[in-house]
């Protein structure tokens, strides 16, 4: 099956309510249903518009996918150096785009980011929810502890090493 054009693109300032309301809307859709009331709580204050704007002032790098000229996807994530991992923060696709390949594009433009820098961090991270946890396994992340619940917030650690990567980017 062939799937439209994917284009990746740093989030731009007058987007970030478009974004916030497409990872809500996954979140709720998708995550929430995992969550208690306070993890549900405790991540909608994570994603608000002032929070993200905060952390991207803080050097996270955020880059949104448009499909057919709408947002489709975003990723979050702070691109490491030589002793620490790259770490994805948020990975969030608009549901009617799902199982289309924007995540797998959102996850290959942030590894390709990461391996650019020099010097390159060797590792990823990633602190997944139950429901994404298949995604990253099948994109070679591999758990590296039990699920934990941080303020209601239930996530499995994750990592993957980068150099690893190199084989299936290209």
């Amino acid at each position: 099956m062939k799937h439209p054009p994917i284009a990746v693109h740093p989030l731009l300032d007058a987007d970030v309510d478009r974004v916030i309301a497409l990872i809500l809307r996954s979140f709720d859709t998708a995550v929430a249903p995992d969550y208690d009331p306070a993890g549900v709580d405790a991540f909608h204050r994570f994603a608000a518009p002032a929070a993200l704007r905060a952390r991207m002032a803080d050097g996270a790098i955020v880059r949104v996918a448009i499909v057919d000229h709408q947002i489709a996807g975003v990723i979050e994530f702070t691109a490491g150096g030589p002793n620490r991992p790259a770490h994805i923060s948020m990975l969030f696709i608009d549901p009617a785009a799902q199982r289309k390949t924007v995540g797998r594009t959102l996850l290959f433009h942030a590894i390709d980011a990461c391996q650019q820098r020099d010097p390159s961090p060797e590792r990823m991270t990633v602190k997944s929810s139950p429901i994404a946890v298949p995604f990253y396994e099948k994109h070679f992340f591999q758990a590296t502890g039990e699920p934990t619940n941080e303020n209601g917030i239930i996530a499995t650690p994750m990592d993957i090493a980068l150099d690893q990567v190199a084989v299936w980017l290209n």
